[in-house]
């Protein structure tokens, strides 16, 4: 329905990344969404980071083993993090390539808030950081996260705690794209769009692997 109001095409079907000018855009829209004081209804969402451990635990049998040695270091890790103790708000969950559009004059359309819900707000950098944001150039990469940081803390300040879990949830955001990808695929049939989740999963975890933010 965006698509019959925005003349314009999402940064995946163009290809694109965001420019420098861009990325600082978003990442206020996010702080902003992020300060709204709204409550919805409270809902489960399987790709959500926040239930990274739990979804692991139920697909892991069918990863293949590739993805289960990426991912089962990182599990051991997530484990040591108290998620439930960090600062919650709303957040969007979802800034990925397929849910920004550019219109042909420009203009940034963050849309489909299917997923916003209650959460840790990090996680909401976590997900921009794992996709839209996300480039595998280590020196392009790590520029980028701390002016993301920079950027957002303009308009909210995080905590310590939130600073120092941030690298790990990114990496946990990557590994969502395999593990909601495969839960999908068995659930409601495998689709085009999955290979591509996948496939930057495997990429950024084994670009983060060694990321410490």
């Amino acid at each position: 329905m965006a698509l019959e109001y925005i003349d314009g095409k999402s940064f995946f079907d163009l290809k694109q990344k965001p420019t420098a000018k861009e990325r600082d855009f978003l990442v206020r829209q996010a702080a902003l969404i992020n300060g709204l004081q709204i409550r919805p209804k409270l809902f489960y969402d399987y790709w959500a980071v926040v239930n990274f451990l739990k979804e692991y635990q139920e697909v892991k049998k069918h990863l293949e083993k590739k993805d289960i040695k990426l991912i089962d270091p990182l599990a051991e890790k997530f484990k040591q993090v108290d998620v439930k103790s960090l600062p919650r708000c709303l957040v969007h969950g979802d800034i990925i390539e397929t849910n920004v559009i550019r219109s042909q004059k420009g203009r940034l359309y963050i849309f489909d808030f299917s997923v916003a819900n209650i959460y840790p707000r990090i996680q909401e950098l976590a997900v921009m950081l794992c996709d839209i944001l996300f480039v595998p150039e280590r020196g392009k990469f790590q520029a980028i996260y701390q002016r993301t940081l920079d950027v957002y803390q303009k308009e909210i300040k995080l905590e310590k705690a939130e600073i120092e879990a941030l690298p790990l949830l990114v990496r946990a955001a990557h590994a969502m794209h395999i593990i909601g990808s495969v839960k999908y695929a068995l659930e409601e049939g495998d689709f085009e769009e999955n290979k591509h989740w996948i496939k930057m999963g495997r990429e950024g975890l084994a670009f983060t692997r060694k990321f410490r933010g």
